[in-house]
This record gives C-alpha cells, sequence and structure tokens, in this order.
C-alpha cells in the first residue's frame, strides 16, 4: 500500500554509513586547521554541505575521486545535491573536462548507494516538489525522470517496486506517466565498447510500464 512519504531529518541521518575517518579525511583534503573544533561545530547537515561544496570547487582531480567515493556515505540527503549536479553540467552547452568529470563522478554516487538509500532520497524529493508551482515541479522532475532511468538500468526492476511505496498515489501516477513519456523517445547508449542498447523490461505491480529500452 502506497503511503505519502513523511520523511525527517533523523530518518535521513539513520541512512548514512559515514565515519569518522571519513569525516577527518575530508577536511584534510580541504587542508582544515583545527579540524576537531570545526567538526564540533558543524551539524550533520552543514558538514554534508561543506563536502559538497568542496566537491563541486576543488581544483584537484584526485580530491574529486575520492569525495566521490566519500558523499554517498552520507546518505539520502546526498541523493538531491547529486542529482542536481549531474543533470546540470551533464546537459550544459559547453561543459569544461572538470564539469564533465563532476557529471560522471555525482552519477557514479548514485549508483553506488543502496536502493533503499536512493528511494528515501527521491521519494523526498518527489513529494516536496509535488505541492510547489508547475513550473518547478516540472523542472525536478526533468531532473529526476532522466536519472531515475539510469538508476533502474543499473540497479534493477526493484527500485521502481520499492519507490512506489513509498510515495503516495498521485505523486507515483505522475511519475509513472512521465517515465512513459521519456522511455517512449529515450534511447541511452550502452557503456559497453560495442555502444549497442540492450532492452530490460520495467514492469511493476500495479503500473502501465511494460517495455523499454534503457542501457544496462
Amino acid at each position: 500500500m502506497r503511503t505519502p512519504a513523511n520523511i525527517y531529518a533523523s530518518e535521513l541521518q539513520a541512512q548514512h554509513t559515514i565515519e569518522s575517518d571519513d569525516l577527518l579525511k575530508i577536511c584534510r583534503l580541504a587542508k582544515v586547521e583545527n579540524v576537531f573544533d570545526k567538526i564540533e561545530s558543524f551539524s550533520f547537515e552543514q558538514f554534508f554541505g561543506f563536502a559538497c561544496h568542496l566537491f563541486i570547487t576543488t581544483e584537484s582531480r584526485s580530491s574529486r575521486e575520492q569525495l566521490a567515493h566519500l558523499l554517498p556515505k552520507f546518505g539520502s540527503i546526498a541523493v538531491f545535491s547529486l542529482l542536481k549536479i549531474s543533470h546540470h553540467l551533464s546537459t550544459a552547452d559547453s561543459a569544461l573536462e572538470r564539469e564533465q568529470q563532476l557529471a560522471m563522478l555525482s552519477m557514479q554516487s548514485l549508483k553506488t548507494m543502496s536502493v533503499p538509500t536512493l528511494v528515501i532520497g527521491l521519494a523526498q524529493i518527489i513529494e516536496t516538489e509535488i505541492g510547489a508551482e508547475q513550473r518547478n515541479y516540472q523542472d525536478t522532475m526533468d531532473m529526476v525522470v532522466p536519472a531515475l532511468i539510469t538508476l533502474t538500468a543499473y540497479h534493477g526492476e526493484n527500485i521502481l517496486s520499492v519507490l512506489s511505496d513509498k510515495l503516495s498515489a498521485a505523486a507515483w501516477n505522475d511519475l509513472q506517466q512521465q517515465l512513459l513519456q521519456a522511455l517512449s523517445t529515450l534511447r541511452v547508449q550502452s557503456p559497453l565498447r560495442n555502444s549497442s542498447t540492450h532492452p530490460i523490461k520495467v514492469k511493476v505491480k500495479n503500473s502501465e510500464l511494460q517495455l523499454a529500452e534503457v542501457a544496462c
């Protein structure tokens, strides 16, 4: 039975796997002095914001790669930021090499998250935005839908089944329609050497989704 996604900060934090050594590593990457004093003054959300800002702004390719490995450990609080980075930089007209790498690393980070963690983050985004102005809501869905197709191809159909149980009926019905529209025109190129596409069935209980061609 689908229920509204009432996701509180405590639930978001419960999904994280970040440890003290990870926090110290982030501070070392930022070359922060008085590490322990600064950590004590940060809330969980503030430290994630600090790590995400460093990920975007650092000029070090190695630091970006290390942070891409660490950001998913913050749990579902990281989903929205990683989605935004991946979407906006991958669709930029003239992305620099650094921006292209950020987009790629952001999607890789999302793929490393567990399905339950991804679903909590995605459900919060969709349920929060569904009551917003139509333009803002559609901008958000234009970001969520392509990413969800990619993540479904990577994780399998289970992510849609779990997401359907987290969303309200109205949000799930609208998401289904938008997925169908996107899948009717979208062919995602496989990262395999021959760049071929492979059909997978996207079949969710009580949904209209039947068959789509997405990269696997």
